[in-house]
C-alpha cells in the first residue's frame, strides 16, 4: 500500500512539473501576443 502511495506522489510531482513548463510555455505566447496587439493599436 506504502509503495503505491509513494509511486503515487512521484507521479503527481512528475505531472505537476510538465505542466508547470507547459503553463510557462503558453504564458510566454500569450504575453507575446499581448504585446504586438498593445504595439498595433499603440501605432494606429
Amino acid at each position: 500500500m506504502l509503495h503505491v502511495e509513494l509511486e503515487s506522489v512521484e507521479f503527481d510531482e512528475v505531472g505537476m512539473r510538465k505542466r508547470h513548463r507547459v503553463l510557462c510555455f503558453f504564458a510566454w505566447i500569450y504575453l507575446d501576443l499581448a504585446l504586438n496587439f498593445l504595439n498595433r493599436c499603440g501605432g494606429s
